[in-house]
């Protein structure tokens, strides 16, 4: 998976450094073109990431391996100034210049894309200290680009990693080209982000706020600063250990060279220079509070373990705890004006007296059930011994002591450290559920979910391995103690494992040995039905998320989960669609088999949806949906139009269903909007948004091709009327129109050129009649096919067999207009165009059966008559066009026929038009500049 990641990435960075000059000189958004490049390389990277499976967003850990991986390749492949040591690596020097390198500065805009802000502060502990100096340095340069919440945390983050960044260096060395000149850069580099914290840049996002919310936030900011710093001041030689595990994912080095050690006394200098410049933050930020601020501290509630306090209430027990500590800290420099700040603000948390405990367990010893209530209480305030008479007496607990200890569990986990203690505790939480009623976990799994916005932060670096090997051995969730099991583990991470069992039942690849019974999935459903943050069920996130990421599932067991899932009430067809279908068919790149599930399912579930269905969004992601699988150049064209074709059917019920939608003012909007996605050819299956009272025809879709291209040449204001010819284009537009049409629409528009609205195509109508209009359009097809052949990028796979087929099969339909058509003529017509097309075949993979018709057409019998031999033609062409289309995928040969690349670089310039929204202006021009010049070369050749 990671080969894949990085050649796509490859790719994307080798095609965009031709198109936007060297990558590594992008370092700002100046420009609008700089602008628009930067956030297409942003959003292009995020669809990688996607398509390959890696977690980005919410769905990211620092122990997650893939991410991990991922956010390194970015790293060797950027334009530091350590790029050149990199190389050195054992490991992953291999990884170096594989790209061009991209500016420090654009990979602060893609990491931050992504919200990679936990890895990037990960991160510093592992790497060299002359890297980490680079990462840092940009940072602080584009910390502003992210709002508020997640620059802080970055900001927190880093610099607690660099106080132990110290550490490690005086412990376990670093690598370093000069060691003094990097620790001075270091240390400023901390302290530019500790004064970033009151920066008013930081904060320009509050100006949206309320005073409450303003005030709020800065209440929750003092506090995360209060521990910040509390933990700042305690780190030390004993207590800051390098996670070996993680250490071998991040690891990178500068090979076995420049590597250094520090003296603790060096470090304890430059430590002791931040812990002031941490004293005098917390005291400028102190010095801030005014009455306004304090009382509307005392209306805001905030969860304090079990309970709800006041904000004003957390601050002044943070502010007493803190006041505490610098009583044990002989040796912190106190500032005067700090003490008093912290003295007016603390407030002594009532905290039952050591003798109380020991009188409540004994009582515990003694079996009284109350005291046990009140000691579970108090859990806050425990500490291990305490815990022992919790552990000794785990019979005695129920599901509401059980909700307890996972609270305090959770407490514990976020904290370092204590790793015994914590596994006791752990360990007496699983003792405490096997003697728990099923309808008690339940109770218990969804209290927690929903209190902690389905977090993980039970999840540890192992869980997920032994959820695997526990479900692969004990699939039947019937059985009461694997639905124990079950929940627990969904309790610590509930997209993941929930996900992971959804794949079991949907056949996906990895799973193919496990199978997960629908019916004992169900079991899960009151889990399932939970809504998320982003008001949707678990269960359509989880969904969503395997939709857009995965494509590995076996289409009849996902179609029969989610007709089980609709039929068990656990979600309705109007849920699954809005929240899961209609995304995946308006996401970019996602494989065309996802395609396919998702268009087949709403054509399957559409008769149960409602009028709770979200239309607009539905209605426009189907219209994206059909123009980007006419432009696909991945997606075979019999697949494609096989797709575009059921697509249409159900836009068309869509709009029939909701006539009345069609005719409200409101809808006007949309519908113009849908319009602009929609190409030409589609006005003839959708009159109604087009408000025409016939249906259209050949002329028309030819006038709007016209008024489209026309539309977005008069609003660049770079291109004068004069410069570009519109008439020029007209066989461009039929070329357009045939390649980009469904076998239905092309014998339609073949129709319509040769037979009903012949003469609108000739130059001379008066001198000629409908065989030279088949005549003409026969050839038109194989220029078309001649192009396909040499330039194989630009269309879609199997597209030469495809046109030759519509072709025979639209011949063979006006065949039975008996007296109208020449066959002798005709013969000889398929006869002189099937030569053209010896130069684009030749070397290809369809070349020898281009040379066996050949020779059929060449000695076609002289015995029969002209009508038999036209059949006979027919026949082999088909034939000859079956062969084509069994091979998915030719060759480019790179033949540099002008004419050639001239349609190519036409077709380039109308699909950018009918595209038009802006972003693609400097597309459009390109592609304007280059036609003006072929017709200008054209010109003087003449």
């Amino acid at each position: 998976m990671m080969d894949e990641y990085y050649s796509k990435i490859q790719m994307m960075l080798i095609k965009k450094n031709n198109e936007c000059g060297q990558l590594k000189f992008l370092s700002s958004k100046t420009t609008e073109e700089d602008s628009h490049n930067i956030s297409d390389i942003c959003n292009r990277v995020k669809n990688i990431f996607q398509d390959c499976g890696i977690p980005i967003g919410d769905d990211i850990s620092i122990n997650n391996t893939k991410c991990i991986e991922a956010f390194k390749y970015l790293i060797l492949n950027t334009n530091f100034k350590s790029q050149e040591q990199l190389v050195e690596d054992i490991s992953n020097g291999y990884l170096v210049d594989m790209c061009p390198p991209i500016s420090p500065y654009l990979l602060m805009e893609i990491l931050f894309n992504l919200k990679y802000e936990n890895i990037i502060a990960e991160s510093i502990l592992y790497f060299p200290l002359d890297l980490v100096i680079e990462i840092m340095e940009i940072v602080n340069r584009c910390i502003t680009m992210i709002e508020f919440n997640r620059a802080s945390n970055l900001i927190i983050n880093l610099i607690m990693n660099s106080y132990k960044k110290f550490i490690i260096i005086h412990r376990m060395g670093t690598q370093s080209l000069d060691l003094n000149t990097s620790l001075d850069s270091f240390s400023m580099h901390i302290e530019e982000l500790i004064a970033a914290l009151t920066d008013n840049k930081l904060t320009r996002s509050e100006n949206n706020l309320t005073e409450v919310k303003k005030n709020e936030r800065f209440g929750l900011t003092l506090r995360n600063i209060l521990k910040m710093i509390k933990d700042c001041l305690q780190y030390d030689e004993n207590n800051v250990t390098v996670n070996a595990d993680l250490e071998k994912f991040y690891k990178v080095t500068f090979g076995r060279d420049f590597i250094v050690t520090c003296e603790m006394e060096i470090i304890k200098s430059r430590l002791n220079i931040l812990n002031s410049a941490l004293l005098f933050l917390l005291m400028k930020i102190l010095k801030k509070i005014d009455v306004n601020i304090y009382l509307s501290w005392a209306s805001i509630d905030i969860e304090n373990n079990s309970s709800s306090i006041s904000l004003q209430q957390a601050i002044g027990f943070d502010c007493y705890y803190m006041l505490e500590f610098f009583k044990e800290c002989e040796s912190i420099e106190l500032y005067d004006d700090l003490i008093e700040c912290l003295e007016q603000l603390s407030s002594k948390p009532k905290l039952p007296s050591s003798a109380n405990f020991e009188e409540l367990c004994k009582n515990i010893d003694e079996g009284k059930q109350e005291s046990l209530k009140e000691l579970m209480n108090r859990y806050e305030n425990w500490d291990n011994a305490t815990f022992e008479y919790i552990r000794k007496n785990y019979s005695m607990l129920d599901k509401n002591d059980f909700s307890i200890l996972l609270e305090y569990l959770t407490l514990l986990i976020a904290k370092s450290g204590e790793e015994e203690h914590k596994q006791n505790v752990y360990n007496t939480l699983t003792k405490v559920l096997t003697k728990l009623s099923i309808p008690d976990i339940y109770e218990i799994v969804i209290e927690y979910i929903l209190k902690h916005d389905a977090s993980d932060q039970l999840e540890s670096m192992h869980t997920e391995e032994m959820f695997k090997n526990f479900i692969h051995r004990n699939s039947n969730l019937k059985s009461s103690t694997n639905l124990r099991i079950v929940l627990f583990f969904i309790l610590k991470n509930p997209q993941k494992f929930l996900m992971i069992l959804i794949k079991m039942s949907i056949g996906c690849s990895e799973w193919k040995n496990v199978m997960i019974p629908l019916k004992d999935l169900a079991l899960l459903s009151p889990i399932m039905i939970i809504y998320e943050k982003n008001n949707n069920k678990l269960v359509l996130n989880v969904l969503k998320t395997i939709g857009l990421n995965t494509s590995d599932w076996e289409t009849k067991k996902f179609s029969n989960f989610i007709t089980t899932m609709i039929d068990e009430n656990i979600f309705t067809a109007d849920e699954f669609m809005n929240s899961v279908l209609t995304p995946m068919i308006g996401t970019n790149n996602i494989p065309t088999s996802s395609i396919k599930f998702a268009i087949n399912t709403i054509r399957q579930i559409m008769i149960k949806c409602t009028d709770k269905i979200n239309l607009e969004a539905l209605l426009m992601n189907l219209a994206r949906t059909m123009s980007s699988l006419r432009r696909s150049t991945r997606v075979p064209k019999y697949t494609s139009d096989e797709l575009i074709t059921t697509t249409i059917r159900i836009f068309k019920s869509l709009l029939h269903v909701n006539e009345d939608w069609l005719k409200k003012d409101e809808s006007r909007n949309i519908i113009n909007k849908i319009v602009k996605i929609l190409q030409p050819i589609d006005q003839i299956h959708f009159t109604t948004l087009w408000y025409l009272k016939t249906s259209p025809h050949i002329i028309d879709i030819m006038d709007d091709y016209r008024r489209r291209i026309q539309s977005v040449i008069l609003r660049l204001s770079d291109v004068e009327s004069s410069s570009l010819e519109l008439e020029s284009l007209q066989q461009d537009f039929q070329r357009h129109l045939i390649l980009n049409s469904t076998e239905q629409e092309f014998i339609r528009i073949a129709s319509e050129m040769t037979v009903i609205h012949w003469r609108y195509f000739q130059v001379n109508s008066t001198d000629t009649d409908e065989n030279d209009a088949l005549h003409k359009f026969i050839k038109m097809t194989i220029e078309i096919g001649c192009y396909c052949l040499e330039l194989p990028d630009q269309v879609a796979p199997n597209t030469f067999g495809f046109l030759i087929k519509c072709l025979i099969k639209f011949i063979r339909e006006i065949m039975q207009l008996e007296n109208k058509w020449n066959y002798s003529k005709l013969i000889d017509c398929l006869r002189e165009n099937i030569k053209l097309i010896n130069i684009s075949i030749k070397n290809s993979e369809y070349e020898n059966f281009y040379t066996d018709i050949l020779i059929f057409i060449e000695n076609g019998s002289n015995d029969k008559s002209t009508h038999e031999l036209l059949i006979n033609i027919l026949e082999c062409l088909d034939d000859f066009a079956g062969k084509c289309v069994e091979i998915t995928q030719i060759t480019s040969l790179d033949k540099n026929n002008l004419d050639i690349i001239k349609h190519g670089v036409a077709q380039d310039f109308i699909n950018d038009c009918l595209m038009f929204e802006g972003e693609n202006q400097s597309s459009i021009m390109r592609r304007v500049n280059e036609i003006i010049f072929n017709m200008n070369g054209d010109e003087d050749a003449n």
